[in-house]
């Protein structure tokens, strides 16, 4: 079976391309600069287009983990074109220093390899708890206020 290589910015931005087939999702090319997009232009990585389904899993995915909240668009189309990949019959290894996507793709039993740091060890779920009443949102809430008692929200690991 052939290994595939998903991409993320960070991966181009540190300017590690692996040697093989090589993809990003369109909107991880839309965050990069004129000098980082010259694999692609060049032929070199391939611009990979998920399905809505496969958006979908990812996305309810990095919800049931706790990750959605602090996920781009363009980690959910990471995450999504690494299971495109894996429905095709390819073993996908997403190339990405940012925890929550390597935490969501451990849940999907996708692969991947940290780019300029440690990657994850093991993987986490979070939950959202207010710092005043203690209530707890589950996989939701940056940015919302308690609904208790309105009082700032944080995330702390599901025990």
């Amino acid at each position: 079976m052939e290994e595939v290589y998903v991409l993320d910015a960070s991966a181009l931005i540190l300017g590690c391309i692996p040697p093989g087939k090589r993809l990003i999702p369109a909107a991880v090319a839309s965050e990069l600069r004129s000098e980082q997009q010259r694999g692609i232009e060049a032929g070199e990585i391939a611009i990979a287009s998920p399905s809505e389904r496969q958006v979908i899993k990812a996305r309810k995915t990095a919800k049931n983990t706790g990750d959605l909240p602090v996920l781009s668009p363009a980690d959910i189309e990471v995450l999504a074109v690494a299971l495109g990949e894996m429905e095709n019959g390819r073993f996908p290894l997403i190339v990405s220093d940012d925890y929550a996507v390597q935490n969501v793709a451990s849940a999907l039993g996708i692969k991947t390899t940290p780019v300029g740091q440690p990657g994850i060890s093991r993987r986490l779920h979070w939950e959202w708890y207010c710092l005043s009443c203690g209530e707890s949102t589950g996989g939701a809430g940056e940015g919302r206020p308690c609904p208790r008692c309105g009082s700032v929200r944080v995330a702390r690991r599901r025990k």
